[in-house]
Formats: structure tokens, sequence, C-alpha cells
């Protein structure tokens, strides 16, 4: 979330390489490695009558197609601005911090159920209040749905509609090293 900073050696260019963590912290992506392993699920009743309310208002206001997605998002960001330990990712064991806050989501280009997907990323900075995230989810969503499909969607789209056979000797190809990929076979 901050910048400014000076990158060191071993930090990420999406983050930095935390270097002060008490030891137990440390040790966890060594007791959970796998992603899974650390989810928590909870189940929680929440009045929405005034956040409701709010978004009926910013449709009056002018601002079409606000939603409580907008207000869910601004409180998230609001709560990594003031708690930024929730914004950090394990990668190879070692824990980061996020350079900056991102929300990603798929999206329909148009609103039927046979219209093509879209992944979007929307960067927000920890002052950035629910007006702006509005503006700038709308803006990325209506830039997606105008555009063509990306070349990462279509190489997707590709791979997955290749046989796991196909896919797995692709990945292995261009994945072993160069030693084992120009010896040749010769026949007696």
């Amino acid at each position: 979330m901050n910048n400014k900073r000076k990158r060191r050696l071993g930090d990420r260019k999406e983050g930095r390489k935390l270097r002060t963590l008490d030891p137990i912290k440390r040790a966890m992506p060594y007791i959970m490695p796998k992603r899974s392993d650390s989810q928590n699920f909870f189940t929680e009743k929440l009045d929405i009558a005034e956040a409701e309310k709010f978004c009926r208002e910013q449709i009056k206001a002018g601002r079409k197609n606000f939603s409580l997605l907008h207000v869910i998002i601004a409180a998230y960001i609001r709560v990594v601005s003031q708690r930024p330990a929730i914004n950090r990712f394990v990668s190879g064991q070692t824990i980061y911090a996020r350079n900056n806050i991102e929300v990603l989501m798929t999206i329909k280009k148009k609103m039927t159920l046979e219209s093509e997907d879209a992944c979007i990323k929307v960067v927000f900075e920890p002052t950035d209040t629910v007006y702006d995230v509005y503006d700038k989810f709308n803006k990325i969503v209506e830039e997606n749905k105008d555009a063509a499909s990306c070349s990462l969607q279509r190489s997707n789209f590709v791979i997955a509609s290749c046989n796991s056979l196909v896919v797995t000797l692709i990945s292995s190809a261009i994945l072993l090293p160069p030693v084992f990929r120009t010896q040749s076979i010769s026949v007696c």
C-alpha cells in the first residue's frame, strides 16, 4: 500500500517481503502449506436496511447501478487501510505484504447466460471512498464490456478446451530444463 518503499532483495513486484515477523507467524506457511488449509467460514446475519436506503439514494442522485457491491468493496478497503496485516499473501513459504489494494472479479460482457465472461482487476488506494469505488469499478467494467477478449482469456479458453494429456505434454515441454529438451534419440 506504500509504494514509496525502496525495493530490497527478496521483494516481489506485487509486495514486499516481511522480515520482522514473529516466529509463529513465520512458521504458518509450513504448518498450513496448502491454500485451503487457512480458510475460515462463519455465518452472520446483518441488517442492511440502512445500506439499501443509501444505495437507493445514490441511484436517485444519478449514480446508475449503485449497489451493495460498491458499499462492501468500500468497507473492505477501509478495513484493509486500517488493518494492513489482512492484505498479505504467501509465496514459496515466505509472507509478503501487498503494495496496494486490489479487487478481482469475473463479470459478464452482456446480461445473458450465454455471454462471455471477463476477469477484471481494480486497484484502489487506502483513502478511496464509496464514490471513488463506484467510479473506478464502473469505469473498468465498462471498458471490459466494450473491449474484445484479451489474449489471456483467449489462451485460457484454448488451454481449457484441450485434452489434459495435451496440456500436460505442452506444460512439461515448457517447464523442462533445456538439457532434456535438446537431447535427440538415434536409432541404429
